[in-house]
């Protein structure tokens, strides 16, 4: 089965869209507010800086088609150096994730639900590794373990498309049992779509 989640950019820009497990179709857009997000130019060297901008006060909606999950809202609670705080909020549960840009490695550095208070995670004691979302080299065949499966980039300029537009993005595809996750990252922008695959229906 596949599900997508669609973005829509309501602060700087970013667009997603997931078909096929961890959520199968899904499309976000963001909104900007104050900051520059345009992409860098094709003669550009892209890094880990460019597929995960560290941008202030960006909100998106995330809606999804093709699966059971609700439309989530997103938003740029605390950024750093190198560390940006996002609050995920499906109108049933709420989650803060911090996500670390450093040592050639996108992390999640942290992460609470149901805070009742604005938190910077980045002051709480450190709970260990976390789950790595892009990794350098960037390039095709560059592959590391996750919880549950194998992830690697499989393509540098896939060309996908969402309500905000056409993108040509890196793609990481993660394989796990019974599903298969794709996730586009597109520079200057981060997350613009996901896919999933997968026997993962009720």
């Amino acid at each position: 089965s596949i599900s997508i989640t669609t973005a829509t950019e309501t602060s700087p820009a970013t667009s997603a869209e997931t078909s096929a497990s961890p959520t199968a179709s899904e499309t976000a857009k963001p909104s900007e507010t104050a900051s520059d997000t345009s992409a860098p130019s094709e003669s550009a060297v892209l890094t880990l800086a460019d597929y995960f901008p560290i941008l202030p006060d960006v909100s998106c909606r995330f809606d999804v088609s093709g699966g059971k999950d609700l439309p989530v809202s997103t938003y740029v609670e605390f950024i750093g150096q190198d560390t940006i705080q996002i609050k995920y909020d499906n109108g049933t549960t709420v989650k803060h994730v911090l996500y670390a840009i450093r040592n050639g490695e996108v992390r999640i550095a942290g992460e609470r639900s149901e805070l009742y208070a604005r938190e910077d995670l980045s002051l709480l004691p450190s709970v260990g590794d976390g789950e790595i979302l892009l990794k350098e080299p960037l390039k095709v065949g560059t592959t590391w373990y996750v919880g549950g499966g194998i992830r690697s980039i499989t393509d540098l300029k896939a060309q996908v498309d969402t309500p905000t537009g056409m993108y040509s993005a890196i793609e990481v595809t993660t394989i796990g049992n019974d599903t298969a996750t794709r996730q586009y990252y597109a520079p200057g922008i981060g997350l613009v779509k996901t896919v999933r695959t997968g026997a993962f229906e009720d």
